[in-house]
């Protein structure tokens, strides 16, 4: 049962961009990194993502309001979901919008 991180709403498909790709928003400060099963919230991303990743698609990261404290996953983390996500996910991914970046999320892009 993913009811538990879904209801975060830190991951949602926003409809199409003006190309007719699928258009996905991550909410950095939705995402309760501290207090979220990494596994569940993996499998919520595929359960959100995975019908649309074998076309082109876009992603918007909003980063208002973001804590570093409580919204930032772990390196383990992210590490995995690089792992565990395949290739559609990777190749496919044709746009990337950061809206509201603070200053060290400028200097890792």
């Amino acid at each position: 049962d993913l009811s538990s991180v879904a209801r975060h709403n830190f991951l949602y498909r926003s409809g199409v961009d003006h190309a007719g790709r699928a258009v996905f928003v991550l909410v950095g400060q939705n995402f309760p990194a501290r207090d979220v099963d990494n596994d569940k919230a993996l499998l919520h991303v595929i359960n959100v993502m995975d019908s649309s990743v074998h076309l082109p698609y876009a992603l918007v990261y909003v980063h208002s309001n973001f804590s570093v404290a409580f919204n930032q996953p772990l390196p383990q983390f992210m590490q995995q979901v690089y792992e565990v996500l395949d290739r559609r996910y990777k190749k496919n991914i044709k746009q990337l919008y950061v809206l509201h970046p603070s200053i060290s999320s400028r200097t890792l892009l």
